[in-house]
């Protein structure tokens, strides 16, 4: 005998006499329980021991699977999280089998890197776990489950259950040189072959490692943890066997073979066919359950036209003991050379011996063991359709022999045991390390942030060129000292130029304007005004508001120095409630505003002129950072904002504190710090919102506070001024405006509006409190040739579901201001169906001005502040006027080169209304010291 077989036979002796131990045990607990609960292992009791986190790369398809039997185990003893991305490649949702599971998940999509890492950033950052566990050395579940350990200093194991690389052609490892050089492509889907080949050199440097099966012990070492099965679901139950067998059309006499899965070539699925088609039996049966997407797949059954198979709909997770426990036989054919069958074993070994259910499997290194220990019969595939005849023969005599072996080897019990060992030496590796990372992960993670930060950087150098007009250099390039008069004249002047000229629009870079990254003389700039600007929302730079339009033109002012623009405080609660289920829609206003609050951690958008940050804020203490930036607390937020003046050398004697309220904290922010004056933009008035008679109140304070304290105040238009003037002194009205858009590069067309029939009607903007919907459904209905499309957040919104069902319109959802201008090219008439109401009445609407720049006519209700555009805009009372507008602007010709159009235009442009801003400030801070002091 040769001595390997020595040793498996020594093996295979010792494994019986441990089985039949394991069975004397199991026998004793079975003739102590009732009738009904024979096989079912106690429950598992005690308290918690903290939180975790199971990590899967992806949980829109089955790699998830892994991770719900490691969610299991740990169920016992922890608060577990299913967490993890729903990459768009796979799908839009959790894996379909988990649906209905119950399950703890924090997921978030994204399609590649660029949403990748923001969002898996500050997921990482809101939970503090004590242990997280990565399923599958994948870079996502890798880099996301490092960032987790990183923030809660826990322990992290790692759970390897296949050889991923036999999924490609080139199996060997990659080193971090290797996937650095080519970073920007291979991370860009970081599943993908290099960055799994990269991943697959980083499996020693966890705390611990598990693996699913033996040839994955010999290869990457670790504890064994099997696809375990909870003994108490997976119940041996003659009424529910009897169930099944019913729900599947199975008759007393048939002798079932079972199938639950996604039926494809490389699962033998073809060999078990064609041994029934061989067999030509009518009493063995082949029922497939799970859905058949592929044609080919299906026209390669019907082949086997003596073979009885039949096909069911895809089932649940929690419904598969139900469904297996109506078989008799479960056949898992396998192709014994691929590369995936010497390191994978399928998991419905333990489905179906957890129900005593016998199965036939071939030869691979993964189940040899189990096949030694009796769990198994191994079969040839020449040999499987007398294999298949003999297990009929048989009969249920060895189901409780099954059994038994999963009890002891593939039963939750033993593997929570094995399990627990492998946090335990995570748990030493970690506090030997003091929670951090080693060298190599932390590498990999600064890499992933590196690239994300390269990638976003560029993007928003390509997104600033187009805002300059065509043919002119950075407004820091002109020449300075010039008064607000002359700035005006001269910008006239080149813009009628530009527009005469014909310019063939190219890729152009911002002159002298370095974006993400802060030149070294950022802190010894000392000309103008240095202002320390707030905003009210997280959203800045999204929708290009009168706020960010104010901004970008202020720091291109040569009276303006530094300025620190800070969004308002972020609650890490708000951030959370982004990753739990339902997941809003990608690309949605939250996921963007996810972006925009990553992008200022790392100072992505900071330019030589401008710091943009936010503040990000706990009730309860955190250990996560974001970025090495920590998570405060709303105490610490006048400190955090004193740091970030003093890095961007902003001293506050010499700086402006800029307030466009609603700003919570600026009376302590002006009580505490200390500004050289006090600027307040007063954009709407919250007040005309629907609010609780408590918020009203806060609200009406904060104005209040605000306001009295401002030396400067701006509005808008009168009304708003109006509302506020007992609080505040004599407001100065600025109206909003528009950049000079018929100046910039023509865009594409967008592809949510390429073939849509003409003309175009279009709406940019918020879609809440304004619209005047019974307005737009007499108008869509009126005019079923025009195509309505709207931009902006309509999901959430009855009203637009209700319009969207009209053929003729188009909801696009949330568009960037970056993007806005494609659009409004492509638009034939701009409108405005805004309500007269509290709200309205002190608005002055941004949409309007930038229709006009775009060139476009526009149509408005009857509102107020509805700036004089001349010709250019038409107001319409009812229904039956606003469609007979919309219809006489189509036909209007657009007219940009006229005088009366340019003179509109200078009188209404950004860098227009921003240079009387500006002047304003020089003379109100020339003639007197700030209140406040």
């Amino acid at each position: 005998m040769h001595p390997k077989d020595v040793q498996i036979a020594r093996i295979s002796k010792n494994l019986h006499s441990l089985a039949e131990v394991a069975s004397r045990v199991s026998q004793r607990r079975v003739e102590s329980a009732p009738e009904e609960k024979n096989s079912v292992a106690p429950a598992p009791a005690g308290r918690k021991k903290g939180r975790a986190a199971v990590v899967a790369w992806d949980l829109s398809h089955n790699p998830v699977g892994r991770a719900f039997v490691l969610y299991k185990l740990l169920e016992a003893d922890y608060h577990v999280d299913l967490v993890g991305p729903i990459w768009s490649r796979y799908g839009d949702d959790i894996w379909s089998p988990l649906k209905n599971a119950k399950l703890n998940v924090r997921a978030f999509h994204c399609s590649t890197l660029d949403e990748f890492v923001p969002k898996a950033n500050l997921m990482a950052a809101t939970v503090d776990y004590d242990v997280v566990y990565i399923c599958k050395p994948r870079l996502p579940s890798i880099y996301l489950g490092s960032l987790i350990k990183k923030n809660s200093q826990c322990p992290m194991v790692l759970d390897v259950d296949d050889f991923e690389l036999s999924f490609f052609k080139d199996e060997t490892s990659a080193s971090l040189d290797e996937i650095t050089a080519q970073a920007d492509a291979a991370l860009l889907e970081p599943f993908e072959e290099l960055g799994t080949r990269y991943s697959q050199s980083l499996i020693q440097e966890f705390d611990a490692v598990t693996v699913s099966n033996i040839a994955l012990r010999q290869k990457f070492g670790g504890h064994i943890v099997r696809h375990a099965r909870d003994e108490q679901q997976f119940v041996v139950c003659d009424e529910t066997r009897a169930e099944a067998r019913e729900r599947l059309g199975i008759n007393a006499h048939e002798f079932a073979l079972v199938f639950i899965g996604t039926p494809r070539p490389h699962k033998g699925v073809f060999e078990v066919a064609s041994a029934l088609h061989e067999l030509k039996d009518d009493s063995i049966v082949f029922h497939i359950v799970g859905t058949i997407s592929d044609a080919r797949v299906k026209a390669q059954f019907d082949q086997y036209s003596d073979a009885c198979i039949v096909f069911h709909d895809d089932c649940d997770f929690d419904e598969l003991p139900k469904l297996l426990s109506a078989a008799d036989l479960v056949p898992l054919i396998q192709n014994q050379d691929h590369a995936i069958s010497q390191f994978q074993i399928p998991a419905k070994i333990s489905d179906a011996t957890a129900l005593g259910i016998p199965v036939i499997a071939t030869d691979t290194p993964p189940i040899r063991d189990l096949a030694i220990q009796g769990g198994v019969e191994i079969v040839e595939q020449d040999g499987l359709a007398a294999k298949i005849k003999e297990m009929k023969a048989r009969g249920a005599a060895v189901r409780q022999h099954i059994r038994i072996f999963f009890e002891n080897e593939l039963g939750s019990a033993v593997n929570r045991t094995r399990l627990a060992n492998a946090i335990r030496q995570a748990v030493d590796a970690n506090d030997s390390q003091d929670g951090s990372l080693n060298t190599s992960l932390n590498a990999m993670c600064e890499l992933m942030a590196a690239t994300y930060k390269d990638r976003r950087i560029a993007k928003l150098k390509y997104a600033e060129s187009l805002s300059v007009p065509v043919g002119e250099k950075d407004p820091r390039e002109k020449v300075p000292d010039l008064t607000p008069d002359n700035n005006r004249v001269a910008a006239a002047s080149e813009h009628k130029n530009n527009l005469k000229s014909s310019v063939t629009p190219l890729f152009r870079t911002v002159a002298n304007r370095t974006i993400g990254r802060l030149s070294g003389n950022y802190a010894s700039k000392q000309r103008g005004y240095d202002i320390a600007f707030f905003w009210k929302q997280n959203d800045s730079g999204i929708y290009g508001r009168r706020s960010d339009m104010v901004l970008r033109y202020l720091s291109r002012s040569e009276r303006i120095g530094r300025i620190l623009h800070i969004d308002a405080p972020m609650g890490m609660h708000d951030v959370e409630q982004n990753f739990r289920f339902p997941l809003d829609a990608p690309n949605s206003q939250s996921d963007r505003v996810l972006y925009n609050v990553y992008d200022r951690q790392i100072g992505a958008r900071d330019t030589d002129d401008v710091r943009y940050r936010n503040f990000l804020v706990s009730k309860k203490r955190l250990k996560g950072q974001v970025a090495g930036n920590p998570i405060g607390q709303r105490d610490d937020y006048v400190p955090y904002v004193r740091k970030q003046m003093r890095e961007a050398g902003m001293r506050p004697e010499r700086t402006i504190a800029w307030f466009c309220p609603i700003v919570w904290d600026a009376a302590d922010l002006v009580d505490q710090i200390g500004f050289q004056g006090v600027v307040s933009d007063l954009i709407d008035d919250q007040r005309g919102w629907n609010s609780s008679p408590e918020f009203l109140t806060r609200l009406e304070a904060n104005y209040a506070d605000t306001l009295r304290r401002s030396d400067l105040v701006f509005a808008n238009c009168q009304p708003l001024a109006d509302a506020f003037q007992h609080y505040a002194p004599p407001i100065n009205i600025v109206p909003n405006g528009a950049e000079r858009f018929c100046a910039m590069p023509a865009r594409d067309v967008p592809e949510a509006l390429a073939g849509l029939p003409g003309p175009i009607i279009g709406y940019v903007g918020n879609l809440r409190d304004r619209i005047d919907w019974m307005l737009l459904n007499e108008v869509v209905q009126a005019w079923p040739e025009a195509s309505f499309v709207f931009a902006g957040p309509a999901s959430e919104i009855p009203n637009a579901r209700q319009l969207a069902e009209y053929p003729n319109v188009h909801m696009v959802g949330v568009v960037p201001y970056d993007e806005v201008l494609s659009y409004l090219q492509a638009f034939d008439v701009g409108m405005v169906p805004h309500l007269r109401n509290r709200l309205t009445e002190r608005m002055n609407p941004l949409k309007t001005y930038n229709y006009f720049a775009a060139g476009l006519p526009i149509v408005s209700s009857d509102v107020n502040n509805i700036e004089n555009l001349g010709g250019f805009l038409e107001v319409a009372k009812t229904g039956d006027e606003f469609v007979a507008a919309l219809k006489r602007a189509v036909d209007r010709k657009k007219d940009i080169g006229s005088e009366s159009w340019q003179q509109i235009m200078d009188d209404i442009s950004w860098d227009n209304r921003v240079d009387t801003i500006v002047q304003v400030m020089g003379d109100t801070f020339k003639r007197r010291l700030r209140k406040s002091a």
